[in-house]
């Protein structure tokens, strides 16, 4: 499951972008979506595919989106495919505005992840240095200490 979301989390920027391009490019949102299938491969265009599956067997395409929304395992994922369960509403550029905002959000969302990772990363690097340095550096500050008790 946790690879199963970090995979979709990698992806969603991406395939958010790719629709908002294509929709404020006077594309629907469907058509949109079926050319993204078409040509990628990922998990976030496998579960569109499922969606476009069940919009084919005449599934609305609301209840479709929101189906996904609730099966999938990454909640990000989800508010996208709520998004675009709402893709019949309102003109395009509000919905390739809406497409857009959710990628930004998703990229400030994983350079987030990344300075996590990073400071995780630099203690774990600085762990083995202390207790390589630590007793050494404890020697040579402990080694003046009998010189000055004994006096010798």
């Amino acid at each position: 499951i946790n690879r199963r979301r970090e995979q979709l989390r990698g992806e969603l920027y991406t395939v958010a972008q790719l629709l908002a391009i294509q929709v404020r490019a006077s594309i629907a949102p469907l058509v949109a979506v079926e050319s993204l299938v078409r040509r990628g491969g990922g998990a976030v265009t496998q579960e569109l595919g499922d969606a476009l599956a069940w919009i084919r067997d005449k599934t609305p395409l609301r209840e479709a989106f929101e189906r996904l929304a609730t099966d999938t395992v990454e909640p990000a994922a989800a508010r996208l495919y709520r998004i675009l369960a709402t893709s019949d509403l309102g003109s395009g550029d509000t919905f390739a505005e809406a497409l857009r905002h959710s990628a930004n959000d998703l990229r400030a969302q994983q350079r987030e992840d990344l300075e996590r990772l990073a400071v995780r990363r630099r203690f774990q690097m600085l762990l083995p240095m202390v207790f390589v340095m630590g007793p050494v550096m404890f020697l040579y500050l402990a080694a003046p200490i009998p010189r000055l008790i004994f006096g010798q």
